[in-house]
């Protein structure tokens, strides 16, 4: 299986198989479809002998996310708006956040150490 580490500012892949880590540094102005084809951001599983990883596989992507006010009254502080990643699960053989599926066509939210596993 492939695995990612994946936090708001970089994400690191493992192929275990080929013993080997790359770091991707990623910019939260952008999205990030990661897979098998040469039209995502990332790839990975491209040179795999059995295409396990869906060519897309799922997509990091960011949205301004706004605190929840206790009170309409002065601003608190961590009241500002800031932008959240996100992952979306776009695969035919399962995306998982911590060991628990997302599931195709779902979204979930990102968190900093969070770790991104590609089932094959």
């Amino acid at each position: 299986a492939a695995a990612a580490a994946a936090g708001a500012a970089g994400a690191a892949a493992t192929q275990p198989s080929e013993g080997r880590v790359e770091h991707f540094d990623l910019v939260c102005t952008k999205e990030y479809t990661v897979g098998r084809s040469r039209r995502c951001k990332i790839r990975v599983g491209h040179d795999s002998p059995q295409p396990y990883i869906s060519s897309q596989h799922f997509r990091i992507f960011y949205k301004v996310k706004f605190s929840p006010r206790v009170s309409a009254a002065a601003p608190m502080p961590g009241d500002e708006p800031r932008l959240q990643p996100y992952i979306e699960d776009m695969s035919q053989n399962g995306t998982y956040i911590d060991g628990t599926l997302i599931g195709r066509g779902f979204t979930q939210e990102l968190h900093d150490g969070a770790r991104i596993d590609l089932v094959f």
